[in-house]
């Protein structure tokens, strides 16, 4: 075992330099064919007392700390470079050097494993070599992972460069799979369980897989994502999906062109505006309402709503607010605007809040306490307020 130090040892000063980089100098020894020789005759058998065992996958981590030594990594990597060309020589079979390397133990971190990558260019360089008997590597991760995790692992693994290139190729050829295999898109959204309630749905790396599949290899009828969702979830809850959507970067812009869809569902249903109003969840909460992005969308809606059914009620949205939020919830809304759309909208709100109340027979008093904020804002209202409670009187 001494003379396997003093080998491993030479050959480690051999290339690493004092700033750790690789260097083989040809007027010495080169140590690095007898670890090369080393490996072929392991494999064939041949006794392990005179080299070092570099064909043991666990040797390089074994011997005392190997990995701290500076310049091992570009050793480790000129070393698997030898045995993966010695694999070739001899044709081994992918899944063999797969083993060999170690990857059947990576668990769902296989991608990013740098010996990953290597075994990509041993399965391309292998079928180069043999044109006549191709081999893919999807079979291969297949036994290792279920038909899910590996989807979801090869959908991560687009979103990093080094692998996006082989995820993509081995996602086509998983979904060609699907589609030979007469897997339905809804059969799919089963699988991914993206019926099931699942919170932040499309920022779901799931729902990127059942998108492309619908779109490129759907084995049956045309379909939309929006239909699917609306086979399995109510309007209200599509519109809390997409409310909470738009508000992520990464999802804004689909949620925005399914709400356009939706909208557009709403219409041709002629739903109500005061059910388009909860279907929204502008009823959840007055704070800050009259700044919320849907409040305007609300607010379009019943303008489209008008102009396609032109017989139906008017519908306001001071009138819309009094019938979902109490005198307090109400004096909430309008002193929590904060931009100056918001406040000019609050401050027209507030003269029709205050013609209703006068009209409804609220005293002076309650209104004051609603909304007067100041001394001067109280003054300012009871003027106001008296003259509404005269109008109201002689109406």
């Amino acid at each position: 075992m001494r003379f396997h130090y003093v080998i491993l040892l030479t050959l480690v000063t051999s290339v690493a330099t004092s700033n750790g980089t690789f260097s083989m100098k040809p007027s010495k020894v080169n140590t690095a064919v007898m670890v090369d020789r080393s490996i072929a005759e392991i494999q064939q058998g041949a006794s392990t007392n005179r080299f070092l065992r570099v064909d043991d996958e666990n040797s390089e981590e074994r011997v005392f700390g190997i990995k701290s030594i500076p310049g091992v990594d570009k050793l480790s990597s000129y070393l698997n470079k030898q045995k993966l060309a010695k694999y070739l020589k001899r044709d081994k079979e992918t899944d063999a050097v797969f083993a060999k390397l170690k990857l059947n133990t990576a668990g769902e971190k296989l991608f990013e494993n740098p010996k990953f990558l290597a075994w990509v260019k041993y399965v391309d360089d292998y079928n180069v070599k043999n044109p006549n008997k191709p081999k893919s590597m999807l079979p291969t991760l297949m036994r290792q992972y279920s038909g899910e995790s590996l989807s979801m692992m090869l959908e991560a693994a687009k979103q990093v460069g080094s692998t996006k290139s082989v995820a993509t190729k081995l996602q086509t050829e998983q979904m060609k799979i699907w589609k030979n295999a007469g897997l339905s898109t809804d059969e799919l959204f089963k699988i991914y369980k993206l019926d099931d309630g699942v919170s932040n749905l499309l920022a779901n790396p799931a729902m990127n897989i059942w998108v492309r599949y619908m779109n490129e290899f759907n084995p049956g009828t045309k379909t939309t994502l929006f239909d699917t969702l609306r086979k399995h979830y109510s309007d209200e809850t599509i519109s809390q999906v997409l409310i909470a959507a738009k508000k992520v970067p990464t999802t804004e812009k689909l949620a925005v062109e399914l709400q356009h869809k939706q909208i557009r569902a709403w219409l041709n249903n002629l739903e109500s505006p005061e059910t388009v109003f909860k279907f929204l969840m502008l009823d959840k909460g007055a704070d800050k309402l009259l700044d919320n992005p849907q409040l305007k969308t609300w607010l379009m809606y019943t303008e489209w709503f008008r102009t396609k059914n032109p017989y139906a009620r008017k519908v306001s949205l001071i009138d819309t607010l009094m019938d979902n939020y109490s005198g307090k919830a109400l004096s909430t809304m309008l002193k929590s605007a904060t931009s100056d759309y918001s406040r000019i909208m609050a401050s027209t709100l507030e003269g029709q809040l205050l013609g209703r109340w006068a009209r409804s027979g609220k005293s002076l008093d309650e209104v004051l306490e609603l909304l007067g904020t100041t001394p001067a804002k109280k003054k300012v209202l009871t003027a106001i307020y008296r003259s509404e409670l005269q109008a109201a009187r002689s109406s």
